[in-house]
Order: structure tokens, then C-alpha cells, then sequence
């Protein structure tokens, strides 16, 4: 073999090595997003609709309490279904509806939060 067909070869080769490592490339991150894809919880959102009826939510008399995520979060809601209260794990405040509140925590600060009336 000449010197000038080893050279001819080696642009072709080297053409089918990178349109391997492409073809490989862009097959692994399709997979791997669909993987991610399947692994994403699903959305859940608060909405004036309880799962009372369902089952899904803990019954503990008059008041129903729900835990959803994305964000974690506690959500209360009184007999009919309405939204009384939303807590968001890690947040400092909360959504609450009805009378002014006052809450503490003597244990760890000497803050004090009044809430005002209102939301409903």
C-alpha cells in the first residue's frame, strides 16, 4: 500500500469515528431523559377541589389535612373542601384564612407573627 491511500483513508476514518461518537451520544441522552423524565413526580397543585371525596386525604374530623409536593407542603381544609390553611415545608410564613392569629415559638426565637384577618 502506498503512502498516499493510507492518507486518503484516514479522513474517512476519522468521519465514521465521529458520526459513531454523535450517534452514540445523541442516543444516550434520549434514553437518559426519558429515564429522568419517568422518574419527575407528578405536579400536584392546591385547588378548591378536596380529596375528601376520594379517600386520598387523612380524615380527622371537621378539618381534613393533605400533604402534597412540589412543594412539600401541608394543606388544610375545613368540611366542604375549602382551603383553610397552606404550610410549605422550610417556609417562614403560611396562608391562612379567618381571624387574627398570634403565633410564637418560644423555644427557639422571641419572635412573634400576627396574622391578619382576611383570605376568606
Amino acid at each position: 500500500m502506498s503512502a498516499k491511500t493510507k492518507r486518503g483513508s484516514r479522513p474517512v476514518l476519522h468521519a465514521t469515528t465521529i458520526l459513531a461518537l454523535l450517534a452514540g451520544s445523541a442516543y444516550l441522552t434520549v434514553e437518559l431523559r426519558k429515564e429522568e423524565q419517568a422518574k419527575a413526580p407528578a405536579v400536584q397543585a392546591v385547588t378548591d377541589t378536596p380529596l375528601v371525596k376520594s379517600g386520598a386525604a387523612q380524615q380527622t374530623g371537621r378539618q381534613t389535612w393533605e400533604r402534597l409536593k412540589n412543594p412539600d407542603r401541608s394543606v388544610l381544609r375545613d368540611e366542604s373542601g375549602q382551603v383553610l390553611a397552606t404550610f410549605t415545608d422550610g417556609s417562614r410564613t403560611a396562608a391562612l384564612t379567618g381571624p387574627s392569629r398570634t403565633f410564637t415559638e418560644p423555644a427557639n426565637t422571641t419572635s412573634r407573627v400576627v396574622t391578619e384577618t382576611g383570605c376568606g
